[in-house]
């Protein structure tokens, strides 16, 4: 009988926490996704390369080359950056996401190049009311061709029905004599066999075209530098060239010589740059090898 009770004690020990914690462990997470996460995140991201771009009342602030959200905002009315992609259930805490493999950290900041040397950093997303709201620019690089979320550990179906096909250029220049292109119909691999030197009249870029090209157009790219065992990503937005081409430019806009922090960042460095046309939802991957004399 002493034992029949101390069994009896033992499984009112083990039910009593358990039912304690059933609405906390025992419900599934869920995400229930927004309808038009794609439509938001092309209209902010076209809305930020026809107003928001090489603004004149961002470049005339000559006191900060940084921007948040709201800062942006009090310049822009009605200025939209964030995409609310659905509502979770049954998660107390986002410590993360991971979107087309890349995993972004609860506070960790997302920075894009708005050109003239300036740039929005904010975070990559939050969480409001249940409610997850993630930067447009990583939506449109991480998510398309991809059908996977995943918040914390649990993974849900984010088929956004966006898919990107791979760009076809009908021409391919360069501003710079000793930059070889190699073109492929699906990309281009590049080997950039630079100077030191960089002036007005040769800023080492490629200047790439595609068919049915509009001044519309919207150049989001990703370029990550490697270097060793160091990696850095950088990633901008743009309009096209007034010749309606993609400029790529693999160290940056520049009008002077490369000082010497260049050349030891980018020589014998490689660069792969992965781009989104956004209204055309083409991508495509251009590689280069850097080599400066």
């Amino acid at each position: 009988m002493k034992k029949k009770i101390l069994s009896l004690a033992l499984v009112a020990c083990l039910i009593i926490p358990c039912m304690a914690m059933l609405t906390a462990c025992g419900e599934k997470p869920t995400l229930k996704v927004n309808q038009n996460v794609a439509t938001n995140t092309q209209t902010i991201i076209s809305n930020l390369s026809q107003n928001i771009y090489n603004a004149q009342s961002i470049t005339q602030n000559q006191s900060k080359n940084n921007y948040t959200v709201s800062e942006i905002q009090a310049l822009f009315t009605g200025f939209e950056y964030y995409v609310e992609i659905g509502t979770v259930e049954n998660i107390d805490d986002i410590d993360s996401i991971t979107l087309g493999g890349t995993k972004f950290e609860d506070d960790e900041t997302f920075k894009l190049s708005i050109g003239n040397g300036n740039y929005i950093v904010d975070e990559c997303f939050y969480e409001d009311n249940n409610k997850i709201f993630v930067a447009a620019p990583i939506i449109a690089f991480e998510e398309i061709n991809n059908t996977e979320i995943k918040i914390n550990n649990n993974k849900f179906n984010f088929d956004l029905d966006v898919v990107a096909t791979p760009a076809s250029f009908t021409n391919v220049t360069s501003t710079a004599s000793d930059i070889s292109v190699a073109s492929a119909s699906n990309g281009f691999n590049v080997t950039f066999n630079g100077n030191v030197a960089f002036d007005q009249n040769s800023q080492g870029f490629l200047k790439l075209t595609y068919a049915d090209a509009t001044s519309t157009d919207v150049l989001l790219t990703k370029k990550v530098l490697t270097k060793g065992s160091n990696v850095e990503v950088s990633y901008g937005i743009s309009g096209l060239e007034s010749d309606l081409s993609l400029g790529f430019y693999p160290m940056g806009w520049r009008t002077a010589e490369l000082a010497q922090a260049d050349v030891n960042k980018y020589d014998d460095a490689t660069m792969k740059y992965y781009a989104v046309i956004g209204n055309k939802l083409i991508s495509t991957t251009l590689n280069y090898n850097v080599v400066l004399a």
